[in-house]
C-alpha cells in the first residue's frame, strides 16, 4: 500500500510544528512535566474560549497546551500525529447516538462497548 501523500505532507508540516513549539516551551519554561502548572492553564484557557469561543486563536491555545502536556510526558511529534490519525480513525467506527437526541449542552458520547 502506497502512503497519502498528502497525510504525509501534513504530518510532516504539523510534526515540525510541534517540533517548534516543544523546543520554545522548554526553553521558556523550563524542562519536567509540569502536570499541574499546564492543566491550570488549560482551565483558564477553557473559561477564554467560553467567554469568546469564534476566537479561534483561543481554541488554538488548549491545542498547543495539550501538545506541550503530551511532549512533556515523553510523546514525540511523530507520536502524537500518529495518535491524532488513529483517535479520528477509531472515533470513525464507533457507534454514536443521533445529535438530534442529545440537548445542545451535553456531550455527545460513543456507545459504550462500540470499538472502544
Amino acid at each position: 500500500m502506497t502512503a497519502d501523500p498528502y497525510r504525509t505532507a501534513l504530518a510532516g508540516t504539523c510534526a515540525r510544528a510541534i517540533r517548534d513549539h516543544c523546543a520554545f516551551t522548554i526553553d521558556t519554561f523550563g524542562p519536567g512535566e509540569r502536570l499541574a502548572g499546564t492543566l491550570a492553564h488549560l482551565r483558564e484557557e477553557l473559561a477564554e474560549v467560553e467567554a469568546a469561543p469564534h476566537d479561534l486563536e483561543e481554541w488554538v491555545d488548549l491545542i498547543l497546551l495539550a501538545i506541550n502536556g503530551a511532549t512533556r510526558h515523553g510523546h514525540g511529534p511523530d507520536a502524537i500525529m500518529e495518535g491524532i490519525a488513529d483517535k479520528v480513525a477509531k472515533n470513525m467506527r464507533r457507534t454514536w447516538p443521533d445529535w438530534r437526541s442529545v440537548s445542545e449542552g451535553a456531550p455527545i458520547k460513543h456507545v459504550r462497548g462500540s470499538h472502544d
